[in-house]
């Protein structure tokens, strides 16, 4: 039984890292913020 519990890690590994790989390049594909997009004006402090 615990043979299994070991070798499932590998697995759940490798599918978290594809599944934040394809999130990081959706970001990167749907994200299209330049820096002429950002506000120009005078920062204002919140507090």
């Amino acid at each position: 039984m615990l043979e299994a519990h070991i070798a499932g890690y590998p697995t759940a590994f490798t599918w978290a890292a594809v599944l934040l790989l394809i999130g990081a390049l959706v970001s990167a594909v749907l994200i299209k913020a330049t820096k002429e997009d950002l506000p120009t004006g005078a920062p204002v402090h919140a507090g």
